[in-house]
């Protein structure tokens, strides 16, 4: 009994060695071209690897540099370097964890379009496929697919030196040299992808976003910072936004904002925006407001603000130009706005050492030195302009002073006035007389 026992522990220990020496003399490089094959077999992309590296004996992570994802013969991802950590691997329980996933040089380019395969959808009318929304299609045919492994997650996910390029019906979006880290990520659940996430932090740092939605209107920033958390769950999340300059053009018309902060939360069906500050219109605009809104996904609109409150909102050494090309042409008259608001309320409004000029001749207005002020003012109320108070004390308060004001005809000079904003206000009576006729 003793040598059949000796016996078997020889043999499990040759066993054991042999495994250890196939492990570390296994060259997985010699089997790319297969591994390519069946992945491009599993999605239909063509999937090349230049080098794979592997230590899963030694720190239980796989290296591959040079790896590309080409469709129709057209690149449209390439990662110079790819590091993967694996922490957890039970093949019985078909679960998976990576500690962490390194991205180094990604480079992603090319149409939307180039994303989708006809053939997960059965479609082979390619006309039929651009008129549909094949891509988010696609993504829902393959989240409703039952998979192989029972849970997927990744602890640590980092892309260095990100390279974005894309197109969308003739939309365009780009981001160049941008750092991106998220955390305690979750893939697959219950042997199906998950579409989002329910929680985790992410980090962006690029030197320039774009985004073009037309040829006439694009949005680029500079020197972006994005940091945040987010637990979908439980309908949560914290944004702190940081941007060196941020340009919005509409037309021939453009708008400058330097050295912009925002910090935000959201918590259920509330947004605070705690701190909005930037440099615009070489002045100084900080904002302070919290937002109650209600989601209708099946009803248009989809969003609608319950309640708007501004807490602060104060702009200071602004020299404003309303433009000669400004023209509403009964625009916003006729449409609908997407968001409506029910209520809107403005607690604070301060304004220091503004001036307006206009270059448009339908509103010939000039003002100079502008300071003022409004105190728990109601705008709206009911989806309704809320008009001046009944009763002196329901109303809020005002102050008005500048030192030279020219209303068409008429030059107004060293004008200084506060009141409340009832209909019977003394004040308010007066600026009725002079600006209203």
């Amino acid at each position: 009994m003793k040598r059949c026992f000796v016996t078997v522990a020889f043999i499990l220990g040759l066993l054991s060695f042999s495994l250890l020496l196939f492990i570390s003399f296994f060259d997985i490089n010699a089997h790319r071209g297969f591994i390519s094959q069946q992945i491009e077999q599993l999605s239909g992309y063509q999937v090349n690897v230049e080098s794979i590296d592997s230590h899963l004996f030694f720190d239980s992570s796989v290296s591959l540099s040079g790896l590309s994802l080409t469709i129709n013969n057209l690149q449209v991802l390439y990662v110079d370097k790819v590091k993967v950590n694996i922490t957890k691997l039970d093949l019985w329980q078909r679960q998976l964890k990576l500690g962490s996933v390194q991205l180094n040089g990604l480079r992603i380019s090319g149409d939307t379009a180039a994303f989708v395969n006809t053939t997960d959808l059965n479609i082979t009318d390619l006309k039929t496929v651009e008129k549909s929304n094949s891509v988010q299609q696609t993504l829902d045919a393959k989240i409703q697919q039952k998979l192989a492994w029972q849970r997927f997650t990744i602890g640590r996910l980092s892309v260095n030196d990100l390279t974005i390029d894309m197109t969308h019906a003739g939309q365009r979006v780009t981001l160049d040299g941008a750092d991106f880290r998220s955390e305690n990520l979750q893939i697959i659940a219950d042997h199906q992808l998950v579409k989002t996430p329910f929680s985790g932090n992410l980090k962006l740092q690029a030197r320039e976003f774009t985004a073009q939605p037309t040829s006439r209107e694009m949005l680029r920033v500079k020197n972006l910072q994005l940091t945040g958390s987010f637990n979908l769950k439980n309908v949560q999340a914290n944004l702190y936004l940081k941007a060196g300059s941020l340009n919005l053009t509409l037309g021939k018309e453009e708008l400058a904002l330097q050295n912009t902060e925002l910090a935000a939360s959201l918590n259920q069906n509330k947004v605070s925006i705690t701190k909005l500050s930037s440099k615009i219109f070489s002045g100084e605009l900080q904002l302070q407001a919290d937002a109650l809104f209600l989601i209708k996904p099946l009803s248009a609109p989809f969003l609608s603000v319950q309640q708007l409150t501004v807490q602060l909102l104060e702009i200071k050494n602004m020299n404003v130009v309303i433009p000669a090309m400004f023209n509403d042409s009964g625009g916003l008259k006729n449409n609908k706005p997407r968001f409506p608001i029910n209520n809107f309320v403005l607690k604070e409004l301060i304004v220091e050492n503004v001036n307006v000029r206009s270059d448009n001749s339908t509103i010939p207005l000039i003002i100079k030195n502008l300071n003022a002020a409004l105190i728990d003012v109601v705008l709206l109320q009911n989806k309704q302009l809320k008009g001046l108070a009944e009763e002196t004390k329901e109303a809020g308060s005002f102050v008005l002073q500048f030192d030279y004001l020219q209303w068409m005809e008429s030059t107004i000079e060293q004008f200084d006035i506060s009141g409340k904003l009832s209909k019977n206000d003394r004040s308010v009576l007066l600026l009725k007389k002079l600006f209203i006729k």
